[in-house]
């Protein structure tokens, strides 16, 4: 499917929701967002200001990200916080070797610290790089208004410690904070989110000032996040809420066209939300709107609506004049040792279709020949047991023709013994293979590729944007289907591709941490049994 036609399918769309109601239900005692009436900013007694302060139209804003002026803007520098994206309980850190933070010393890299009590600094302060700010059980850090508190390290909220913020929080790209407790944000607030904003499933983030998750940034909810009337909250980056958490959005929402939001979990809608990137409702979402309610989405949105899919239902196969299946896609997801032991019976219930493994890598030197994934047999198995169609990938070290058939028939002769009903791929993106130039690199890919396809088996081949364009001649390789690999709200590779590879901070129930997420616009499992790949037969 070309970008063309999936962006003309999807302004479509757009044009075609904007004048219909998302269907909705009401779930017994769902509470609705409101201002506390009682809500004030939280002023430092030693500060002139007294008066109110108004909250800011984000939408005029053309910030997309903080730059972290230590760092500059290096993509290679982004690596996130460190934080544990899994939803785990809290195990009390030992704090033997922390330092007590009085709220007037400036913290030092490479320090942790805790606070105990109430503290309310007077000044402006930075958690450091490689540092640790612990609010402990019982502790209130209060954040006056008007005073900026920045973390580039890490800060974590006990489930019993709150952290009230009046003031300018900033979280840098690689900073983090995660939230057991309390995190509360009055009128006066701002949270600027470029790093990762956790709340935890015993947390609660109460905001009703604004905040900003930028193009770097993220806000994992597990827990309860209420964004009262008065709220104001700009997604440029990513926000997730699995299906243990609760969103309740009673102000201003709306996700700019380069972010994204998916809900799978309760999510009350009582404000105005504008949608003008992706809005994901994945099948578990339990959604209220309320009759003032307003959801409203733009030319260049797109609105993905799981809910009425039913994953243990096969996609009808049609009469076969039409391969393409939905604007929107089948779900799928890749995955390999990275993540760990996988509950692949939850994976299907959550609404995923199809799940792309990695069966085995190419050798990285004499030492370390090729090798299957150390996870794939149990993958392959029990992802075909729970009644996910599943396809297989192998990543490629070849930098000849002769070494890629070598690795060509490693990889057939791994995939053999299972049933792999969606595609077998190649994956190739080693720098060192890049700097071949674009005719070697073409041969040694064509040459894996030609070998899987002798076998029997149906080739396509997985890289990203850049390498499609510059390093390799893809007019040589018109013979085989591409697996775009391109994080972002909407493809801008023109040439054609019948699987893209979306975002790689997906969370899927069944999967501890992040997980890559993808779309099929092709029934593959249609197109291989009828084709006869895959010795399916």
């Amino acid at each position: 499917m070309t970008f063309f036609k999936r962006a003309a399918a999807a302004a479509l769309c757009a044009v075609m929701l904007a004048g219909t109601t998302l269907s909705a239900f009401a779930e017994g005692g769902a509470s609705l967002a409101v201002d506390p009436s009682t809500e004030t900013s939280v002023i430092d007694p030693g500060s002139s200001d007294s008066g109110e302060t108004t909250v800011i139209d984000t939408g005029n804003t053309t910030e997309t990200t903080i730059v972290d002026p230590d760092e500059g803007d290096n993509e290679k520098n982004k690596s996130g916080s460190g934080l544990d994206v899994a939803d785990e309980q809290y195990t009390e850190i030992d704090i033997s070797t922390y330092t007590q933070w009085d709220g007037k010393t400036k913290m030092v890299s490479g320090t942790n610290y805790y606070i105990d009590g109430k503290l309310a600094p007077r000044g402006n302060f930075t958690v450091p790089k490689e540092s640790r700010l612990i609010i402990r059980n019982g502790a209130q850090l209060v954040i006056y208004k008007n005073r900026t508190f920045n973390v580039r390290g890490i800060i974590t909220i006990e489930p019993e410690a709150e952290l009230m913020n009046s003031g300018t929080l900033t979280i840098y790209e690689k900073g983090g904070v995660e939230n057991y407790g309390s995190f509360k944000g009055s009128v006066s607030s701002t949270v600027k989110a470029a790093g990762d904003l956790i709340n935890r499933s015993t947390g609660n983030i109460a905001v009703s000032g604004i905040v900003n998750i930028y193009k770097t940034g993220i806000l994992l909810n597990y827990g309860e996040t209420t964004f009262t009337t008065s709220s104001k909250v700009k997604v440029t980056g990513d926000f997730q809420t699995p299906e243990t958490g609760r969103l309740i959005c009673g102000g201003y929402f709306a996700v700019t066209i380069n972010g994204r939001t998916t809900q799978a979990g309760y999510f009350s809608l009582t404000g105005n939300l504008v949608n003008s990137g992706v809005f994901v409702f994945e099948r578990t979402v339990r959604y209220y709107k309320s009759k003032a309610a307003k959801f409203s989405v733009s030319k260049s949105s797109r609105l993905i609506d799981y809910r009425h899919r039913d994953p243990s239902t096969p996609i009808p196969d049609g009469d076969g004049s039409e391969e393409d299946v939905t604007d929107e896609g089948i779900k799928g997801i890749d995955v390999s040792y990275a993540q760990g032991a996988v509950d692949w019976a939850k994976v299907k219930a959550s609404g995923v279709g199809f799940a792309m493994l990695r069966s085995s890598r190419g050798p990285v030197s004499d030492k370390r020949p090729s090798a299957e994934d150390t996870t794939f047999q149990y993958n392959v198995t029990e992802a075909t047991k729970a009644g996910l169609n599943v396809g297989v990938y192998h990543y490629l070290y070849a930098h000849t023709v002769s070494d890629a058939k070598k690795e060509a028939k490693f990889f057939i002769k791994t995939i053999s013994p299972y049933k792999i009903t969606y595609p077998v791929v190649l994956d190739i993106e080693e720098q060192s293979q890049a700097r071949l130039g674009k005719n070697t690199v073409t041969k040694i890919v064509k040459a894996f590729l030609d070998e899987v396809n002798a076998a029997g088996y149906y080739a396509m081949l997985y890289s990203n944007k850049t390498w499609l364009t510059q390093y390799l001649d893809m007019s040589q390789l018109s013979g085989y289907e591409v697996w775009l690999a391109q994080w972002n709200t909407v493809p801008t590779y023109k040439g054609e591709f019948g699987m893209w590879q979306y975002s790689c901070k997906g969370i899927v129930s069944g999967i501890d941490g992040y997980v890559d997420l993808n779309l099929s616009y092709k029934n593959y499992a249609k197109i291989i049994r009828k084709g006869g790949y895959n010795h399916l037969s």
